[in-house]
């Protein structure tokens, strides 16, 4: 039975994998939005300017800013999913466990 249960919290844990490496970008959006707010227009290091252009919510506004944002989302989910069956795949193939 110990070794279903670490078998089984393997398998959670690679499931999740791809949400946990979503929370670097959020993380990072979060943080553009805080600086972009907080700087003046009048900024010398043109700071007040957004890193990426579908971050720039001046020129898209919220909504396409968070469209966008879903979008890159599921790309990295579905990135992240594709490399997990990818090994899964390798792992049948090598006729091991995963």
């Amino acid at each position: 039975k110990m070794k279903h249960n670490y078998f089984l919290n393997h398998i959670l844990q690679k499931l999740n994998a791809p949400f946990i490496w979503t929370l670097y970008p959020f993380v990072y959006l979060i943080f553009t939005f805080v600086r972009l707010y907080q700087v003046p227009e009048s900024s010398y290091f043109h700071l007040n300017e957004a890193p990426y252009f579908f971050l720039d919510i001046n020129k898209l506004g919220y909504e396409r800013v968070t469209i966008f944002s879903i979008i890159i989302l599921f790309i990295i989910l579905s990135i992240g999913y594709l490399i997990i069956g990818i090994e899964k795949i390798m792992c049948i193939l090598q006729n091991r466990k995963l």
